[in-house]
């Protein structure tokens, strides 16, 4: 009797330190949630900011000869989900509006009238610090201005307006691909890529006349290499 009393304490004491038998897998994963992979943010626009209504995207100072800084607003808003697009500039002599200037009138002399579209109001470009530049084209002390065309994969096109001392306007000029002044020699120089394949980098050399036309003066080809 005694033997059997210490061979069943024996047995309870084997059963009390067993350990413990593993969870079934499909029980294992309906206990604990099925974690998803994190999807990567989607790059972030750089027009995301700008309203899809008129806003003023960028503010210049324009120098005159005279002593006077007018000030050059860029007004438009986002035009797609990755450009913004200029639709007037306002040109300001301190408080007082003395011009507002419709970037169609620049983009129907590139590209012809008859374009009804409300796209066609608006030029196209990247961010708004870049949809306009102020300079001095025709080397007469004041300041002009050009508006960042359309991208393209080469020298980006400005529609250039030059400043009309005498009636106290700004007037569309020409379009080029990036205008560069050049004051001690007196000219404008455009550069692009042209050729088959853009094999070819064009260097356009340009001066105003006595009529204040600008002129084509010179034109250099060199191989473009990367």
């Amino acid at each position: 009797m005694r033997h059997l009393l210490i061979l069943t304490l024996a047995l309870l004491l084997l059963s009390a330190c067993a350990a413990p038998t593993a969870p079934a897998q499909a029980e294992t994963e309906d206990a604990l949630p099925v974690q998803e992979a994190p999807t990567a943010a989607a790059p972030e626009e750089k027009s995301s900011d700008v309203p899809s209504e008129d806003q003023v995207l960028l503010t210049l100072d324009a120098p005159l000869a005279g002593g006077r800084t007018l000030t050059l607003e860029a007004v438009g808003k986002k035009v797609d989900e990755y450009s913004v697009g200029v639709r007037q500039v306002r040109v300001y002599d301190g408080e007082e509006l003395l011009q507002t200037i419709p970037a169609r009138e620049a983009i129907e002399a590139e590209w012809g009238e008859g374009m009804a579209e409300e796209f066609y109001d608006y030029t196209e470009c990247w961010v708004p610090e870049e949809t306009m530049e102020a300079l001095d084209l025709n080397f007469d002390g004041n300041t002009d201005f050009g508006l960042f065309g359309w991208p393209c994969n080469n020298t980006i096109p400005y529609y250039y307006w030059i400043w009309d001392a005498e009636a106290e306007q700004y007037r569309y000029a020409f379009t080029l691909q990036g205008a560069e002044v050049h004051p001690k020699t007196g000219e404008l120089t455009a550069e692009y890529k042209d050729g088959p394949a853009g094999s070819l980098w064009v260097t356009e050399h340009y001066r105003f006349d006595e009529n204040g036309q600008l002129i084509l003066t010179s034109r250099e080809e060199d191989p473009y290499e990367d």
